[in-house]
């Protein structure tokens, strides 16, 4: 799947009464749909009061006090088709005919908002090769443009949307809310590609201190921006298949684990891989490793060891540990060993200091 996430807070400086997430987009058309329907109320093209700002900020050129912006960006569009508040999820696509192309995008249920499709001036690529082809000639080059007007605060209630560029159907199946308590702190994106549905986690936090929780999906992650990806072949069995962590310090599936150097470190595992063939999909055996190697002070174990047995070149145990998902190994010293996992695979451990 060749989808990517917009997941995008905002504060105000003063009463945070709505926030306006604005995209535009070139294109014929662009069309919404909520609950299977299309979104066809139209609020007309000059009632723009429901959009009035009552913050009295003075227009940045110019210095007359009076010149306040009523209506903060609205001024400049056309052809306005709004939607009445709804909470429902939300389905979207911009049409560019010219290259049988589609921009789709995706937005979870959960929180009130209204969705207005319009058109706006030129964008740069509307003024050259993708003129839209609007039903007035005078408008044959505007951009189309989705505003999303969320009532209230934006920070823990954040905009999400995926948007996947593509010349055929969209992959995407169905997006929802991760919550932690009251706060929305990513979404849970299902795609499906090949028969095989593609479940991705995206956490993202506003602080790398915040730790999400999903007892029913077994994932825990604490830091600032983590994924985790599964695929559920068609027999509903699932597997994870890689942990991701932009910026964190821990995250875990099952008993899968990833924890990178420092809290300021990346880090990907990759745990298995699906093949797909014109018969069947199967999962490749997963591999236990560690990393890194060689390895000075500490090492990491790519799922939870149940049991480790330390072994040096003469074949001596030198050391054993139960239940581990990093090991410290400063008190050995500097030469190669043999790490013996839950006593089935046999790794070589170089210490080089």
């Amino acid at each position: 799947t060749g989808y990517y996430l917009d997941i995008f807070r905002s504060k105000s400086n003063g009463v945070n009464n709505f926030h306006d997430y604005i995209y535009h987009n070139y294109g014929e058309q662009l069309s919404l749909t909520s609950g299977g329907s299309t979104i066809t109320n139209g609020i007309g093209s000059t009632d723009q009061t429901r959009y009035s700002s009552d913050l009295n900020t003075v227009w940045s050129y110019t210095t007359t006090s009076s010149a306040f912006i009523d209506f903060p960006g609205w001024q400049y569009f056309n052809n306005l088709n709004a939607s009445d508040q709804t909470t429902q999820s939300i389905t979207g696509q911009f049409d560019v005919d010219k290259i049988g192309a589609s921009m789709y995008f995706k937005i979870p249920p959960g929180v009130n908002r209204d969705y207005t499709a319009c058109i706006a001036p030129p964008i740069l690529e509307t003024e050259s090769d993708y003129k839209a082809e609007q039903s007035d000639p005078a408008k044959n080059d505007s951009a189309q443009v989705l505003v999303i007007r969320q009532y209230g605060e934006a920070w823990n209630r954040p905009f999400i949307l995926a948007f996947e560029p593509s010349k055929s159907n969209s992959t995407l199946q169905s997006m929802e809310h991760l919550m932690t308590d009251s706060l929305i702190v990513g979404a849970k994106i299902t795609s499906r590609v090949n028969g095989v549905n593609i479940v991705d986690f995206v956490i993202n936090h506003d602080n790398n201190t915040q730790t999400f929780t999903s007892n029913e999906e077994e994932i825990e992650f604490t830091g600032r921006f983590g994924i985790v990806r599964k695929y559920q072949s068609i027999d509903g069995q699932d597997s994870l298949t890689g942990l991701y962590i932009g910026e964190g310090s821990y995250i875990q599936s099952g008993n899968h684990i990833l924890t990178p150097e420092s809290e300021a470190s990346s880090g990907y595992l990759q745990i298995n891989d699906i093949i797909t063939t014109n018969e069947k999909n199967f999962i490749q055996k997963e591999e236990i490793n560690f990393f890194p190697n060689p390895a000075g002070s500490l090492i990491f174990f790519t799922k939870k060891i149940k049991t480790l047995e330390i072994y040096n070149v003469q074949g001596k145990l030198v050391a054993k540990k139960n239940n581990i998902v990093k090991l410290n190994i400063s008190s050995l010293e500097s030469g190669n060993y043999i790490l013996l996992l839950d006593k089935v695979h046999r790794k070589e451990l170089i210490i080089a200091r």
